[in-house]
């Protein structure tokens, strides 16, 4: 399996011959559905490189990660010595500094597992994995995959590997891929991704190479395009765009799949947070109890709904509109936006400010005269 940069769906063409990568918010939506944690791949900042043909490991990665975050935290062992395959050392971490990140699960440290590669004297989860699924770096299929996960579990989850079961599917025979696609729906159902294999196509000019590449599947989308339905899943492709983390595939690419579920029952407690653990928190003052769950078991971390939003900072941007948004963080570093509570006063006959009362962000505007001679927003009157 390998990486084709141009590969893709278009809007001028959306199926298996397109050639451009489209976000899956860009096209008419008829249909949508969602893992219930599917924040988790819109906001992994970084995870491994493809180093060529290394997508399958990279998706692998991406998988074990995810489930290690949310499914059960003994899939990767803590650090030692040699072995790093977390972001985070307990070993040289306080009681108060662990408790802190684990109070925090959407920081990127408790996200995904450490993906360093080339490091001198220690081996990073990407190198490990990267021995028993691609050790040639030259490209795996589907069954490569599920052998070097069950491998790696015998070696570094052999206790809970009992609770794990897996399904592949290597290629399907009907043309129309309708069994592989059922599975996958399937699983997005019972809210759980999938790793999936697809066609790529490399256009040379005048004709299509038909390579492949392997993804994570964590939704399924029905668009509409000139007086079509057609059907596709949403998916990381794993090549830290923000984009392609949330990328439509047509699903006549998709041929093969590989589920994971685990049986394991979390047992939580609430943990308490840390004053000052949090570093959007500017404030000496102890902050609120944590939601945030801790099982007492595999030691996840995950929020139940009892947000805390209670920090406010200005928007990117390239993301929202500034002038009309703030964001709020919880203490668990949760994100909401909201809309400016602006608050207007007239600052002389040309222009008046406009001050969000909740999280001080100003800005001047000219006067709108919207009833005659009065200034909509600040009531200003021109005589």
């Amino acid at each position: 399996m390998s990486q084709v940069e141009d590969f893709n769906l278009s809007l001028e063409n959306p199926g298996p011959t397109g050639v451009e990568i489209i976000n899956a918010d860009d096209y008419l939506i008829k249909e949508r559905k969602y893992i219930e944690n599917e924040e988790y791949f819109l906001r992994i900042p970084e995870y491994p490189v493809n180093l060529g043909n290394t997508c399958g490991t990279v998706a692998t990665h991406i998988f074990l990660s995810y489930h290690n975050w949310i499914s059960d935290g003994r899939l990767i062992p803590a650090n030692n010595a040699t072995e790093k395959f977390l972001q985070y050392d307990e070993t040289e971490m306080s009681e108060t500094e662990l408790r802190a990140l684990r109070s925090e699960p959407y920081n990127p440290k408790m996200m995904v597992a450490n993906y360093e590669y080339g490091k001198e004297d220690t081996v990073s989860f990407y190198e490990e994995l990267l021995g028993y699924i691609d050790e040639k770096l030259d490209g795996v299929w589907i069954t490569d995959i599920y052998n070097g996960i069950n491998s790696y579990l015998n070696d570094y989850a052999s206790t809970i590997k009992h609770e794990i079961s897996m399904e592949y599917s290597l290629f399907e025979l009907n043309p129309n891929m309708t069994a592989t696609r059922k599975k996958i729906m399937s699983e997005i159902d019972a809210d759980r991704p999938v790793i999936a294999t697809m066609y790529s196509y490399d256009d040379n000019g005048s004709d299509y190479e038909v390579n492949g590449h392997v993804i994570v599947v964590y939704g399924y989308q029905t668009i509409l395009y000139q007086n079509q339905e057609l059907n596709g899943a949403v998916a990381n492709l794993g090549w830290n765009d923000k984009d392609t983390n949330h990328g439509w595939i047509n699903f006549d690419w998709i041929f093969g799949f590989l589920s994971f579920k685990t049986n394991h029952a979390h047992t939580d407690e609430v943990l308490v947070s840390v004053g000052g653990n949090n570093a959007l928190v500017e404030s000496e003052t102890p902050l609120p109890p944590s939601h945030v769950m801790i099982c007492t078991t595999c030691e996840r971390t995950a929020y139940n709904d009892l947000h805390y939003y209670s920090v406010y900072s200005q928007v990117s941007p390239e993301e929202w509109d500034e002038s009309l948004f703030h964001q709020r963080f919880c203490v668990c570093l949760d994100r909401i936006v909201e809309p400016h509570d602006l608050r207007y006063i007239i600052e002389d006959p040309y222009t008046h400010q406009a001050s969000c009362a909740e999280c001080g962000y100003s800005k001047y505007d000219m006067h709108y005269y919207k009833y005659e001679n009065k200034c909509f927003y600040c009531g200003y009157e021109d005589f």
